[in-house]
């Protein structure tokens, strides 16, 4: 009986340990932008690189209008494009920008965002929680097992 205990206490615990990896795995991936999404990311090398608007119709285009909606007194069925004004050091990338909707007359809205704030947005990841998720289900296992091999001593 007691070896049983002990060998279920192994499996636990090495069970434990092998999902709090695979959770320190996913944060890994996290830092490192493994889960971004693409269109995110497409649009801010377009703030960063591309000197010309985006159409609205591009997917980037249509992610970046769901988190940063035009302004109130913007005529949403006459925008055409994004726009952007950057400020840039001489060869250098932009220091800064601010992001705005351009209408079918030429017309640009007030800004809605500026390169810090996209910059953040593009930043984020698809699945913020799940490495914390899984990490702490792996802990579970671990702490269990610890708790049963302080029971046996």
């Amino acid at each position: 009986m007691l070896k049983l205990r002990k060998e279920w206490k192994k499996h636990i615990q090495i069970s434990g340990l092998i999902i709090m990896a695979i959770g320190i795995f996913i944060g890994f991936g996290n830092l490192h932008g493994w889960f971004k999404k693409a269109d995110r990311v497409e649009f801010l090398r377009w703030v960063i690189e591309e000197p010309a608007g985006m159409p609205i119709d591009a997917p980037a285009a249509r992610e970046f209008m769901s988190k940063f909606p035009p302004p109130k007194d913007a005529l949403v069925n006459e925008i055409t494009h994004v726009t952007k004004q950057t400020i840039k050091s001489v060869g250098g990338p932009p220091m800064s920008a601010s992001i705005n909707y351009m209408h079918r007359d030429g017309t640009r809205t007030t800004y809605v965002a500026t390169l810090e704030q996209v910059r953040e947005w593009a930043s984020q990841s698809s699945y913020p929680w799940v490495a914390w998720m899984v990490t702490v289900i792996g802990f579970i296992p671990t702490l269990l097992a610890t708790f049963l091999g302080w029971k046996e001593s």
